[in-house]
């Protein structure tokens, strides 16, 4: 199956997208005024946030007023595709299957950002990125801080292999 357009991204919107925006943060609510206290920061944060909050903030988020989610999702982290995504979530599931249906929405895009967004390091592609990926790396900033041969050993590459990897995430950025 082909990806759409909108699924398609490279390396440096994949990055852009899973980047920290501290001072852009998401501030859940459970209602207007209603603050939690809890704030997401990443798209990653907001997946590890969504799986902790009450309910009620993903329904006040999400429907029948303005669509924070998607909002912050297209309009911060620059991601359409997502955001549209989670524009189309079925307007009738209600419950814990309305946090299931996002966590799963989230969680392929995050994956797909993810592996797409360390193919910018010099020297990986798909296959290699994938490899990282199974192996914790989620990020090029997680790659560039690890020791080559740790790293060798769990993703069964030579240590000069990934020692020139390690160099290359830190020449990237």
């Amino acid at each position: 199956m082909a990806k759409s357009d909108k699924e398609k991204v490279n390396s440096r919107l994949a990055s852009q997208i899973l980047r920290r925006v501290s001072e852009e943060s998401f501030h859940f609510a459970s209602g207007i005024g209603a603050f939690t206290g809890e704030s997401a920061n990443s798209l990653i944060d907001f997946q590890e946030k969504l799986d902790k909050i009450p309910l009620q903030c993903i329904m006040f988020h999400l429907y029948p007023r303005q669509p924070d989610f998607e909002s912050w999702i297209r309009e911060t982290l620059g991601d359409d595709y997502l955001a549209d995504q989670i524009a189309q979530i079925d307007k009738s599931i209600k419950g814990e299957g309305l946090r299931k249906n996002l966590l799963s929405i989230l969680e392929s895009r995050l994956e797909h950002l993810k592996v797409i967004a360390i193919t910018r390091v010099k020297g990986i592609g798909l296959k290699y990125s994938k490899k990282l990926i199974a192996s914790g790396i989620n990020s090029v900033n997680e790659l560039a801080e690890k020791n080559p041969a740790d790293l060798s050993i769990r993703v069964g590459v030579s240590e000069k292999i990934v020692s020139r990897w390690i160099q290359n995430a830190k020449n990237t950025l």
